[in-house]
């Protein structure tokens, strides 16, 4: 991972946050988020990565992201979070719009697809996620 004074206060902040949450598997759900920031290439891209889900699963507001890493880091965050009343369509179109929430979204649903992982789901499971993630790869225009 990229040595980064910024890279290093978001893996920290990301542990904390996930502390205690598990994923599917039953692995601690941070490791999904070093996963994903493994696969990235610049500082900014890394941060984004490790709090991707920070602010739909865990304890910390916009303002705090803004305040600690940048508008463009929490921008991309922001435009990373789902949130029930926007469409999946705006979801998506908003994201291929910024390149940093782009590249991190794109490793993150390669990372939810990984098939080492998805083998290791009960069948019903497997096939759900494979369908949404495929969905979402089509929707970022890339598959």
């Amino acid at each position: 991972m990229i040595d980064d004074p910024s890279v290093r206060a978001a893996k920290l902040l990301a542990t904390h946050l996930h502390e205690g949450q598990v994923d599917k598997l039953g692995e601690p759900y941070v490791n999904h988020a070093l996963r994903v920031a493994a696969k990235m290439t610049t500082p900014d891209q890394v941060v984004v990565a490790l709090l991707h889900d920070a602010l739909e699963d865990a304890d910390i507001s916009e303002s705090g992201l803004r305040a600690q890493f940048g508008e463009e880091v929490a921008t991309a965050v922001v435009l990373l979070t789902r949130s029930a009343d926007v469409p999946s369509a705006v979801y998506y179109e908003r994201i291929r719009m910024n390149p940093l929430a782009f590249a991190v979204k794109l490793a993150d649903v390669h990372d939810n697809l990984d098939p080492s992982r998805l083998l290791r789901l009960d069948h019903g499971t497997a096939s759900r996620l494979l369908r949404k993630y495929g969905e979402a790869l089509q929707a970022l225009g890339s598959d």
